[in-house]
């Protein structure tokens, strides 16, 4: 160059994607993990509740036959799930958010955690809960209370 000055560019990502490669994969190893974990964790929710359901249909059965709506079924059955489920939230969420802290604690550049984003996934994951026992109860309190009562 005719004034003497050597510049070069340089992406700032490529000068650092390998000393974050470890950091990079940890973090998607563990979206993977809570991926699966949360499938898991949903498939046992469908297991429990049909167990339940075949277990208490007799008893829907006569609630319904007394006059009880699906609705008020759905109310009493989900409202065994209730105190269990705010636990596992409550508590699933705590120790991340503290798990995560300590994770970040390792860098020099801190990030400060969002406790919403914790909130939000915690309500997404109890809506996805309800929802999915909300379906599954719904269907059993729709069938015909002959049925139930005649399979016992």
């Amino acid at each position: 160059s005719p004034s003497g000055n050597n510049h070069t560019l340089e992406v700032y990502d490529n000068k650092l994607g390998p000393i974050l490669f470890e950091i990079r994969s940890f973090r998607n190893i563990v979206f993977t993990v809570s991926g699966i974990t949360l499938l898991i964790a949903l498939m046992g929710l469908v297991g429990y509740l049909g167990d339940e359901m075949r277990r208490r249909s007799k008893e829907i059965a006569i609630r319904k036959v007394n006059g009880a709506t699906p609705g008020s079924v759905v109310r009493l059955i989900a409202s065994d799930l209730k105190y269990t489920v705010c636990a596992g939230i409550v508590a699933g969420l705590g120790l991340s958010f503290l798990q995560g802290r300590h994770w970040l604690e390792r860098f020099a550049v801190k990030v400060p955690l969002s406790l919403w984003i914790y909130i939000v996934c915690g309500i997404a994951v109890a809506g996805l809960i309800c929802a999915i026992t909300v379906l599954k109860i719904r269907k059993t309190a729709n069938e015909n209370p002959v049925n139930s009562i005649k399979k016992e």
